[in-house]
């Protein structure tokens, strides 16, 4: 398994976490058949990802895009326990789920520019924007089943979807190696 195809199989796996935690808040049954669907989008992220062998390599890294990957882990970290923290002391714990999914969708943003992986700044924004609807909702009086479907369950899915993308992004063809003949059918 190349290393992008591994990288989207972490990204799979937290996704999977952050559903079937999630899916906990919502009534049953749909509680279970969400975490059902988490796990059948797991697999199916592993089939593709084992069968492409990875699609589109990411850029290698030098020195100083691993140095803003350590940066922005160690900034991600002390902004979840330290937001979590000041969020229960000040009587807000229903805004801990969705600040979570904010500070892990900042962190892919320097993560895609330090990378040259777009689509990495486009996970980051699309996890921010479920953290503030989220936030939003739970400001505004939604139940908790509500916001933890909507920033949890979504942020899940999200990450699923975007672990599968070594698989269905193909690489861009050489222009110095000519395209293969395409092939005829058996009998002509």
């Amino acid at each position: 398994m190349s290393r992008d195809a591994s990288a989207g199989l972490v990204g799979g796996v937290f996704g999977l976490v952050f559903v079937l935690v999630n899916a906990g808040d919502l009534p049953a049954p749909l509680d279970l058949a969400v975490r059902v669907v988490g796990v059948m989008a797991l697999v199916a992220v592993v089939g593709l990802l084992l069968r492409s062998g990875g699609g589109t390599p990411l850029p290698e890294a030098g020195p100083r895009a691993w140095k803003v990957y350590r940066i922005a882990v160690g900034v991600e970290i002390v902004a979840l326990f330290g937001g979590a923290s000041l969020l229960s002391r000040t009587g807000h714990e229903e805004l801990g789920l969705p600040w979570v999914v904010v500070v892990v969708g900042v962190h892919f943003i320097p993560l895609g520019w330090a990378f040259g992986a777009r689509f990495f700044v486009t996970l980051g924004w699309i996890l921010v924007a479920l953290g503030v609807l989220g936030a939003i909702l739970a400001l505004a009086g939604a139940e908790r089943p509500v916001v933890s479907f909507v920033s949890g369950v979504g942020a899940g899915l999200v990450l699923l979807a975007f672990a599968a993308r070594p698989a269905l992004v193909r690489p861009p063809r050489d222009p110095q190696v000519p395209a293969p003949a395409p092939r005829r059918p058996p009998g002509r």
